[in-house]
């Protein structure tokens, strides 16, 4: 029997059987899609087994580190890649690399699992059926998950881009910013991805305002270092003293006005809140699975406005944004 003859509700159900994943949490929220760029590996296997190709671009390399051994990466910071859908991804690339088993899901505190089997993978092919089955399915998709793009900016832009079609039918988006400081401390290198970010950060902002989303949820995880006692400068900013910094236009606030080109497309605006803890130089296991330890320096403007607004994330900046939004 052709697909199409039968019934719309018998054909919702089998969507929902396929593109809705089953893996919800207890408080009944729905369940999360993180799409995220390809580390290298995963994209050259990816091209090795002739996939069709989403759209490529360049992100810069994430595997920075203050060991004499990464200074190559320092010197070639990006690399080709593309997106993917985490519990999409196909068995051989699953595999080849556990796909950020570290990821947080909207801020929260549930991890990825380490393997996915098929009860917790969506099958998306049925979208490229045809144009009927397409819009048919596509609202079933889009609507009943959180799209999460945590940090991958690039990735998160390219996605709108690549489905915009589809896109007025996103319901709920997350994604992640970090506060940090300009340094790394021992070797005083900068933090290479500092520029990078807030670049990426812009454009996908900005791919978001020009698109035809309306969005009924906004996720924002907002992930600062821990700023250490010995830290002599300011620890929080008020409303009044973050609306004055955003009349200056300073580099270090741009990330919240670039958050308000949103207005008038957002409902609701859900912030989540987490620190990086203070890592122990003594603690070999910490330096190794965290990364880098930052230095906080007060002479520096960038440093003073991170760490004043790393402690006023839950109060301040979260009224800031509200208030820019229009919610």
């Amino acid at each position: 029997m052709p697909f199409l003859v039968l019934p719309p509700e018998v054909r919702i159900m089998i969507y929902k059987e396929l593109l809705i994943l089953h893996r919800v949490d207890e408080s009944g929220q729905k369940s999360v899609l993180h799409i995220r760029s390809m580390t290298k590996e995963q994209f050259d296997r990816w091209t090795q087994l002739s996939y069709i190709a989403r759209t490529r671009y360049s992100v810069p390399g994430r595997e920075w580190t203050h060991s004499p051994g990464d200074r190559e990466k320092r010197n070639n910071p990006e690399y080709q890649t593309t997106y993917c859908c985490l519990e999409a991804l196909p068995v051989s690339l699953h595999a080849l690399l556990p796909a950020r088993p570290r990821d947080r899901v909207c801020g929260g505190s549930d991890l990825l699992p380490s393997g996915i089997n098929d009860a917790d993978r969506l099958h998306p092919a049925i979208i490229a059926t045809n144009k009927r089955i397409s819009d048919e399915a596509a609202q079933v998709l889009y609507q009943n998950h959180i799209f999460d793009f945590g940090d991958n900016y690039a990735a998160g832009q390219v996605f709108i881009q690549d489905h915009s079609r589809v896109a007025p039918f996103l319901r709920e988006v997350g994604y992640q910013k970090h506060i940090l400081p300009s340094k790394v401390n021992d070797n005083n290198f900068c933090n290479p991805s500092l520029a990078k970010e807030a670049r990426f950060w812009s454009d996908f902002c900005c791919t978001l305002r020009l698109s035809t989303l309306r969005l009924k949820k906004l996720h924002l995880h907002l992930v600062a270092d821990t700023v250490p006692n010995t830290f002599t400068g300011p620890r929080t900013l008020s409303t009044q003293e973050l609306q004055f910094l955003l009349s200056l236009k300073t580099r270090e606030t741009k990330w919240i006005v670039d958050v308000a080109m949103l207005r008038g497309r957002v409902e609701e605006l859900e912030i989540v809140e987490s620190q990086h803890p203070i890592i122990s130089i003594g603690n070999p296991f910490m330096l190794l699975h965290r990364g880098p330890q930052r230095s906080w320096n007060p002479d520096k403007t960038y440093d003073l406005m991170a760490a004043a607004m790393a402690g006023s994330i839950s109060t301040s900046v979260a009224e800031c944004l509200k208030e820019r939004l229009g919610i």
